[in-house]
């Protein structure tokens, strides 16, 4: 299953409801529940279903890849062999919780073995969005086929290891108006159309291990490329950021969502070669983006969203690239599920405990009042 499916499959999907909601979608009641009101957040904009336990089922395609890069060159794209997988989420205020439960199909056998850990949180708060990963990979194979001569199909490494740490922290400032949660964890409605101002903050720390060299032998012998004798990197990089995203909303129900920001990182790099070690201290700057598209009504939601995480990484030769890439693409069928007396009494250590977070956050003393200092 590629990923041009993806793209068609969305288009097909919205269109079909699009055609088959119109008419619900301009008839249906959105009379405010009491329990829908955030605090802080425009009303006309923002409704609240973090009181309700949200569940989902979802499709998830996670990409990840290495590249080595330079200017005269193909690029020497490492990915790992895996497939789509299916799993079950909940939410509940801003905690989100998901488990894969099944994959869709088999591995390919010629493109290798790939051991993939693969930590993810993505934290949306109602003035905050915190993203931390941890991705620990190992076995990969470069995607173009037959790129590396004397090479029958793929050629795979399954030594070769790559290691990541790190996140970031974005303000949103017109957060009465503007709701990441409505796309991310439906567990808000953006009733209106809204955007935002981002700016934020993030830091990574990663290293590639080839195991010999990241380029094929057969490949250097043929081609000049600057990291033919490079056999690892270490690299860390962080920096400010800015960036916009905006939910535009459509009878209400329907929404498409772009958030795109840019951050002036700077970073230090390790390249380590057969014959020796290097370091450089250089400007790395990125930019990433999260989309989303869906249908929402006050029980339901269906959802189709995509997060990127592209890392440029200057290695410390001359012309010498390197990209640390990672993707994840999601269908969701989502439903919010109301609490009752007995869930919402078991609830009350984990709602103690989220308040205290908040408070220590927005720097509340005990009682909830704000700390002047």
């Amino acid at each position: 299953m590629k990923l041009n499916f993806w793209k068609t499959f969305l288009i097909f999907f919205l269109v079909l409801l699009l055609f088959q909601f119109k008419g619900l979608a301009q008839k249906y009641n959105h009379n405010l529940p009491k329990d829908s009101l955030v605090d802080g957040a425009d009303p006309r904009y923002i409704l609240d279903y973090g009181k309700k336990i949200v569940g989902r089922i979802y499709i998830q395609k996670k990409v990840n890849s290495f590249s080595a890069k330079n200017s005269g060159y193909e690029d020497l794209k490492y990915v790992p062999n895996n497939v789509h997988g299916i799993g079950l989420g909940a939410s509940y205020r801003w905690i989100s919780l998901s488990l894969s439960v099944a994959k869709l199909g088999s591995e390919d056998p010629n493109r290798g073995k790939s051991h993939i850990f693969d930590l993810q949180s993505n934290i949306y708060k109602r003035k905050m969005v915190y993203d931390f990963m941890i991705r620990n990979i190992k076995g990969f194979y470069l995607n173009n086929e037959g790129q590396v001569p004397g090479t029958n199909g793929y050629y795979v490494n399954p030594d070769m290891h790559t290691f990541m740490i790190g996140g970031a922290a974005w303000r949103i400032l017109n957060d009465q108006k503007f709701s990441y949660r409505a796309v991310m964890t439906q567990s808000e409605w953006q009733r209106k159309s809204a955007g935002s101002i981002l700016i934020g903050w993030e830091l990574y720390y990663g290293n590639m291990n080839a195991n010999g060299n990241v380029v094929p032998i057969t490949l250097s012998a043929e081609h000049d490329y600057p990291q033919k004798n490079v056999t690892k990197i270490n690299y860390f990089k962080t920096g400010p950021g800015i960036g916009y995203a905006y939910n535009y909303v459509l009878w209400q129900n329907f929404f498409l969502s772009g958030g795109l920001t840019g951050n002036m990182d700077v970073g230090f790099t390790n390249e380590h070669r057969t014959d020796g070690k290097d370091s450089k201290l250089s400007f790395m700057p990125n930019v990433n983006f999260r989309i989303g598209a869906g249908y929402n009504t006050r029980d339901w939601n269906i959802n189709f969203n995509y997060l990127r995480n592209n890392l440029p990484i200057n290695g410390a030769l001359n012309d010498s690239k390197y990209n640390q890439f990672a993707g994840s693409y999601r269908l969701s069928f989502n439903r919010r599920f109301s609490i009752g007396h007995k869930t919402r009494k078991a609830l009350r250590p984990i709602d103690q405990r989220i308040n205290k977070i908040d408070d220590f956050v927005n720097g509340k003393d005990k009682k909830g009042n704000q700390d002047k200092k």
